[in-house]
C-alpha cells in the first residue's frame, strides 16, 4: 500500500480505514492506553446503532499502529500537530493527501467504506464474509 509511505500516523490512519473498514470517527476515537495493553492485536469497537464488535487487525495495521503512537502509553492514538485528538475533519484531509485515499483514476475516494467494501470484494472475499467485516449484515425476519 503506497500509504506506508508517507508518516507512521498516516499509515496508520489509512490502513485502519482500508484495510480494517473502519469509520473515520471509530479510528480517531482510539486510545493509546487501549491499544498498549492489547496483545491480541484486536480492537474493539462500537459500530454505529451500539454495535459493539471485535475486528481482528492485519499484522501491517497493527505495526502501523505502533510506529503512530511510539512509547505513549495514554491519549488517542491520532494526535494533530499541537498534540490535540485528530478529529473526523483532520482525519479526512490526511486521507485524501494519501494515494490510498484516491480512486482509480486518481479522484478523492468518496468513503472509505466503499474502498474496503471494493478491495476486499475484488480479493475475492467471499461476499458474506465482507457482509460480516462492513456490519451490513441485516436481521432475519422472526
Amino acid at each position: 500500500m503506497a500509504a506506508g509511505l508517507g508518516p507512521p500516523t498516516e499509515h496508520a490512519l489509512i490502513s485502519l480505514l482500508a484495510l480494517n473498514g473502519l469509520r473515520v470517527s471509530e479510528a480517531t476515537a482510539l486510545t493509546s492506553s487501549t491499544w498498549a495493553s492489547n496483545a491480541a492485536r484486536t480492537l474493539t469497537i462500537t459500530r454505529k446503532g451500539g454495535k459493539v464488535v471485535t475486528i481482528p487487525l492485519a499484522p501491517r495495521t497493527a505495526r502501523a499502529i505502533d510506529l503512530a503512537t511510539g512509547e505513549r502509553c495514554n491519549g488517542p492514538v491520532f494526535l494533530t500537530a499541537d498534540g490535540r485528538r485528530l478529529d473526523r475533519h483532520g482525519a479526512g484531509g490526511s486521507s485524501a493527501r494519501s494515494p490510498a485515499g484516491r480512486d482509480q483514476q486518481g479522484r478523492r475516494a468518496a468513503h472509505a467504506a466503499h474502498a474496503f467494501i471494493t478491495a476486499a470484494l475484488d480479493a475475492g472475499v467471499p461476499l458474506r464474509d465482507v457482509q460480516e467485516a462492513a456490519s451490513t449484515l441485516t436481521r432475519e425476519p422472526p
